[in-house]
């Protein structure tokens, strides 16, 4: 796609933007592509998606705007250093405000905390796995569960907290040490960003009686679950 694009429009294009921040998501998904750290990689791109945005003569704020933004995601996520991430969203929130057109723009990119983490799959299959265990289950059963947390100036969670259940006991440490394992995009508030508290996160859990796979049998009818967040 990328090379496609060079050929028809040239390194600089911006049009390379798009198929840059595609393939970046899809190495960070797929750790290990060719031998190579998938993460290093999705960095580089990320990095010249930058590049390219500083240096097209055509470039808009709205478009450096956006490679600095998914170059701090990246850094958000796949990395520790913190004050790199923010630097990004900083130089990002900086050209948002150079026009006043662009404030519905900035609101949507840093009015509220963005979640940058998608929920592991091997919660949700652990959660499924007792629910399938659960005494309590039947034909058609549902489940609800509500995590009280704050979100930091970092984008990281703190506070974490069970508030409500029905019923609980089953999945609350899993679903707990996943909200506390949350990264977000932090929101930001002239320039600075700012901190979340009393924040809500609920989980809910759903079976009907339908085919599930062999491990999941248990012995038990054949179900499939859903989740949703």
């Amino acid at each position: 796609m990328v090379a496609r694009i060079e050929n028809a429009d040239g390194s600089g294009s911006l049009q390379l933007l798009p198929a840059i921040y595609e393939i970046a998501d899809l190495l960070q998904r797929n750790r290990i592509i060719d031998g190579m750290d998938g993460s290093y990689k999705a960095r580089r791109y990320l990095r010249r998606a930058v590049y390219i945005a500083q240096k097209n003569e055509d470039s808009t704020p709205l478009h450096l705007a956006d490679a600095h933004i998914a170059l701090g995601d990246y850094l958000s996520v796949q990395t520790v250093d913190r004050r790199a991430a923010f630097r990004q969203y900083a130089a990002a929130w900086e050209q948002l405000s150079s026009d006043p057109a662009l404030a519905d723009e900035r609101n949507a990119r840093f009015g509220t905390p963005t979640l940058l983490n998608d929920i592991p799959s091997q919660s949700s299959s652990a959660m499924r796995k007792l629910m399938l265990l659960s005494q309590d289950a039947v034909d058609d059963y549902s489940a609800r569960l509500a995590v009280r947390y704050d979100i930091g100036s970092d984008g990281r969670t703190s506070s974490v907290a069970i508030i409500e259940g029905d019923p609980t006991g089953y999945w609350d440490s899993i679903v707990e040490n996943y909200v506390d394992n949350l990264v977000f995009r932090p929101g930001i508030v002239d320039g600075q960003a700012a901190e979340y508290t009393d924040l809500v996160y609920e989980v809910h859990y759903s079976y009907r009686d339908q085919e599930l796979p062999a491990d999941l049998r248990q012995n038990e009818p054949g179900r499939s679950f859903s989740f949703d967040q």
